[in-house]
């Protein structure tokens, strides 16, 4: 006759449960999204230190025709200026870059950030239109994964008074759009090749 001892029995179940529990599980995949939100603010955190401006471009006019980007002092009046291209780094490494944009009357206003990942690929960029054709403001987020393709695209409208959210109606305001450039290589030859 065969005697039974339940509690080692149990014992001894519950120790091979939690024995494949632990040799199978994997780690979740990371939410590429909260990754990309870790990027962010890792980025403005050096972004308020004031060594962490790296470089500053301005857009000049030679004449009406040739726009010509030219590395300055940020205290520098100097010419004429309708953008500016600011880059944040930690160390040397540049983390984000802002570029700065509007009208010579002064009618609107863009701001677009860009967040990179470790390899200089994009992974978010926020832009914000101000403009006084429709009386709004335009955000824009856009997050990009590690190969460059967009994940999630938002994009919200407030009137530029009040700050209320409205809805989107892209006949009452003249756009400008925001591109999500995979690189910031591919952000300096943009820029270059536009002028």
């Amino acid at each position: 006759m065969i005697t039974v001892n339940f509690r080692s029995l149990f014992s001894g179940l519950m120790i091979l449960l939690w024995l494949t529990s632990t040799v199978s599980a994997t780690p979740p995949e990371p939410d590429p999204i909260e990754q990309i939100r870790a990027i962010y603010q890792a980025a403005k955190a050096v972004e308020a230190r004031p060594e962490a401006r790296l470089f500053l471009m301005k857009r000049v006019w030679k004449n009406e025709l040739e726009p010509q980007w030219i590395m300055t002092d940020p205290l520098d009046g100097g010419e004429k200026f309708d953008a500016q291209f600011i880059g944040y780094g930690d160390g040397r490494e540049i983390v984000s870059a802002h570029l700065l944009e509007s009208s010579p009357s002064g009618d609107w206003m863009k701001t677009t950030e860009y967040y990179f990942y470790e390899d200089g690929n994009t992974a978010f960029v926020f832009s914000s239109l101000q403009t006084f054709a429709g009386n709004v403001r335009v955000e824009r987020r856009i997050y990009l994964d590690p190969a460059g393709k967009i994940i999630r695209e938002l994009k919200s409208v407030f009137d530029l008074s009040t700050g209320a959210e409205k809805p989107d109606d892209p006949d009452t305001y003249r756009d400008h759009p925001t591109w999500a450039i995979p690189s910031l290589n591919e952000l300096f030859i943009s820029l270059i090749a536009k002028g």
